[in-house]
């Protein structure tokens, strides 16, 4: 069984794909080329969380109107993730990618890559997604000859 926490941090992904309209980022293909190894003709959707730009308590006001969750069971699920999220970038990190591909659904959960920025805590990031039910250590991509 999965925590909320991680419950909560896939349906953010989702979720952010409607909330966010936003140019490119600069260095688009840089980043395509980085996640291009965990692509393959199974992977149906791939989404980048930005935690440096989620915005809490907008996202949990819209899961609110939606009625996905009542307000209480929110208000536990919004602090457990802006403590989460502020944890994860004390310890360097910066963004989680998210695959979604038919070889995992619907036995194994959507697959995570972290990017590892220099200077990221690795043992801290690891740490933290274990506490959200990633038991087997998504990739940690080292970032640090490229920044």
């Amino acid at each position: 069984m999965r925590s909320p926490l991680f419950c909560l941090l896939i349906i953010a992904a989702t979720a952010l794909t409607g909330m966010l309209h936003a140019a490119p980022p600069a260095g688009i293909t840089a980043r395509a080329r980085q996640i291009a190894p965990f692509l393959d003709e199974q992977t149906i959707a791939v989404a980048c969380i930005d935690l440096g730009r989620v915005d809490v308590k907008l996202l949990g006001d819209r899961f609110t109107e939606s009625a996905w969750f009542d307000r209480p069971t929110l208000d536990w699920l919004a602090g457990g993730l802006r403590s989460w999220s502020d944890d994860f970038r004390k310890a360097g990190g910066r963004e989680i990618f998210v695959f979604v591909s038919f070889a995992d659904v619907p036995e194994k959960p959507p697959f995570l890559v972290v990017p590892l920025p220099r200077g990221a805590n690795e043992a801290a990031l690891t740490a933290l997604l274990k506490q959200i039910g990633i038991r087997n250590s998504a990739p940690l991509l080292d970032q640090s000859s490229k920044r």
